[in-house]
């Protein structure tokens, strides 16, 4: 697999990095929001929820982090840190 691909806007004709082929199937991705960063769910843009706790207002390390283990576990099929109860 090659680690770039060519950046077809016009006028560009640069090599730009290749997305790996696992992120192409990530769930979740971070923002940052007023009191933080916020792991939020891609498709409909709401923070992503775990235990019942909305991960928003987190340090950039803690949302990449969460983001990160929420993006393999959906993977894996794995719903569990999702669950409220």
């Amino acid at each position: 697999m090659s680690l770039f691909r060519l950046d077809t806007r016009p006028g560009s004709g640069n090599l730009a990095p290749d997305m790996p082929d696992e992120r192409k199937t990530d769930r979740y991705a971070v923002r940052r929001d007023p009191a933080g960063y916020t792991t939020f769910l891609i498709f409909t843009g709401e923070p992503a929820v775990v235990g019942g706790v909305p991960q928003s207002g987190l340090s950039e390390e803690d949302a990449r982090h969460m983001a990160s283990v929420l993006n393999a576990q959906s993977r894996r099929g794995d719903s569990s840190m999702r669950r409220s109860s």
